[in-house]
């Protein structure tokens, strides 16, 4: 929790003394996110940083439903009733991927960049893009492209009406530092 500590701390500063309203998303694994009072601790955290918790997306992988959908679905629910948002990563690469779509309360959907990386070349994974793109939307999911590198494949997801793309086309994985001198910039 120490590093989602500071990241909160630097949105409430955002928001009071910039105006700017910066959301942030968060990789729980599977032995936090089922960890008795895990949702007490980060409602705790949220209210003390003085964060919105709209602001805060929590994203989970398929296999962390694995076994324990049910206690899953409670947990992400529970997580919902106070505003937090909630994306399923990596999604196409676990396991019943569609069904977990219908039964898991998410916000939004990370297509995994297994796909994304080489759609412009394999006819077959820009198919799957696109109708994961499109089911998603008519589930009332958004939709981020993960592993974006080339501008032929922004331009691309612009086009099939991809909701966010993310990758190295825009950015290489940066310290906390670096990322607060961009955004103060």
């Amino acid at each position: 929790f120490h590093i989602f500590k500071k990241a909160l701390e630097q949105i409430d500063y955002w928001n009071k003394y910039y105006g700017i309203k910066i959301s942030i998303s968060v990789n729980v694994s599977r032995t936090y996110i089922f960890n008795e009072g895990y949702v007490d601790k980060l409602i705790h955290l949220v209210k003390a940083c003085n964060v919105n918790p709209e602001q805060v997306e929590i994203e989970i992988t398929e296999t962390t439903a694995l076994n324990h959908e049910e206690e899953l679905i409670k947990i992400l629910n529970q997580l919902k009733s106070y505003h937090f948002k909630v994306a399923l990563d990596d999604f196409g690469t676990g396991y019943s991927s569609l069904n977990y779509l219908t039964k898991l309360p998410i916000d939004a959907l990370k297509i995994d960049r297994s796909f994304v990386i080489d759609m412009i070349e394999n006819h077959k994974s820009r198919w799957i893009v696109e109708n994961i793109i499109q089911l998603s939307h008519k589930l009332g999911i958004e939709v981020v492209a993960e592993g974006v590198e080339l501008e032929e494949q922004v331009d691309y997801l612009k086009s099939i009406l991809c909701d966010i793309v993310q990758g190295y086309f825009y950015s290489k994985p940066e310290s906390f530092e670096k990322v607060v001198n961009l955004l103060e910039k």
